[in-house]
């Protein structure tokens, strides 16, 4: 029979051996005597089994030695263990196999050495100790609340499958929405604006995640500007609301809604743009997420100096009309908007005039018109002609004696004519 043969029989029953107390293995382990160096029952080798193992921290495992002679047979001798890394927690003997149980101690490669006596035999065991694996990520808190522009600290727990913490794991981190919120290599999320995100810690392929919720800094403030102000009749004024936090820092980009206390007297847009109606006061209110500020405006009542009508004079022939106009103006010179004006003539047998200045020809003669707003009045010069006399307005057509064919010459008669003739 062959060395690895006997060898193999001997590990497939090396189950039902059994250990032996620590003083029967002292006994056991006490080297038998040999008739010399290479004499018969020498033990020339010491096999160690398994060679290679893998375990978890904390584990253990049995491992033998055996001492065998030239001629593949079980020899006497005695075996003293040692270990580079974890512990060798018991040692027995058994029929000539030595038998030590060893427990893993952290991660790393480590030797098993079993060393014979007599002979100075041995032989090494290679232990590989595997860290736990990750089974599952716990990221905390859980579902954060931060405002814009705040920052919150997320923490990663990578577990076993027991639940128990494994210190010391590398995690890694990544957010869902990262308009909304950022995370940097060490969990720490940073809001950008309002909305949701979720972030994920991944050890070992295995992830956990956090919910975040970002919301707006709220509106403590709102300011007016300007706080007053004055606006004539007919005028604007533009009005800014600046929303802003508890601190008095603005906040940008939120709505704001307007309002006036009086739109007979002033009106204002969702722009915030205020337009002077009638004189008198008016509040206007800014409003942004339920907090306010107001503006106080006047508005005023510029006085008409003076009212000028145009066309200053004009002609117009008995029966047909022509358009006056009235502009009510301040003391600058400016135009005033939604005066009142009213309208009168001189001599209504020669000219008579309408609420809105349409001045009608009935006689031949001359008239003043004069439109008045506010006390202050001006005037236009009317002349009434006869029917068919005087400028017209249109075009004058001339036969030639040559042809038939039609001349026209822009002109300023009334009507068109024919040769003169309608």
């Amino acid at each position: 029979m062959t060395f690895l043969h006997k060898l193999a029989q001997r590990l497939a029953r090396m189950k039902t051996l059994c250990a032996v107390p620590v003083v029967a293995l002292i006994a056991c382990e006490k080297p038998v005597l040999l008739t010399g160096p290479g004499g018969p029952g020498a033990v020339t080798r010491l096999i160690i089994s398994p060679k290679d193992l893998t375990l978890l921290p904390n584990q253990t495992t049995d491992l033998m030695a055996v001492g065998l002679t030239a001629t593949s047979d079980t020899g006497s001798v005695a075996v003293m263990w040692s270990v580079t890394g974890g512990t060798m927690v018991d040692t027995s003997a058994s029929g000539g196999k030595h038998y030590g149980r060893y427990k893993s101690g952290a991660p790393g490669q480590y030797k098993v050495v079993a060393n014979g006596n007599p002979g100075g035999l041995s032989d090494t065991a290679t232990v590989t100790v595997n860290p736990v694996p990750v089974a599952a990520v716990v990221v905390s808190p859980a579902a954060p609340s931060v405002t814009v522009g705040q920052t919150v600290q997320l923490v990663a727990t990578p577990q076993d499958s027991n639940g128990t913490a494994l210190p010391g794991r590398s995690v890694t981190w990544a957010s869902s929405n990262g308009a909304v919120a950022t995370v940097s290599g060490g969990g720490l999320v940073t809001a950008l604006a309002a909305g949701s995100a979720t972030i994920t810690a991944t050890s070992e392929g295995q992830s956990g995640t956090a919910s975040v919720t970002v919301s707006n800094v709220p509106v403590a403030s709102v300011t007016v500007a300007p706080a007053s102000a004055s606006v004539n009749e007919g005028n604007t004024v533009q009005l800014t609301a600046t929303p802003k936090d508890a601190n008095g820092n603005p906040l940008s980009g939120r709505t704001v809604t307007w309002v006036s206390s009086n739109t007979t007297v002033a009106t204002v847009s969702s722009s915030g743009l205020v337009t002077g109606k009638v004189a008198g006061t008016a509040t206007i209110t800014a409003t942004s997420e339920g907090q306010s500020g107001t503006s106080a405006i006047t508005v005023v009542h510029v006085p008409v100096a003076s009212v000028t009508v145009a066309p200053a004079s004009a002609s117009v022939q008995a029966g047909s009309a022509i358009q006056l106009t009235a502009t009510p103006k301040d003391a600058s010179g400016n135009p005033l908007s939604g005066r009142t004006v009213s309208w009168s003539s001189s001599n209504t047998s020669v000219a008579a005039v309408s609420a809105s200045g349409l001045v009608t020809g009935a006689a031949v003669g001359s008239a003043t018109i004069t439109a008045t707003s506010e006390g202050q009045s001006g005037t236009s010069a009317i002349t009434v002609t006869t029917p068919g006399s005087g400028p017209r307005f249109g075009h004058v057509f001339i036969v030639t004696e040559e042809n038939t064919n039609y001349s026209e010459v822009i002109g300023t008669t009334a009507m068109p004519y024919l040769n003169g003739l309608v």
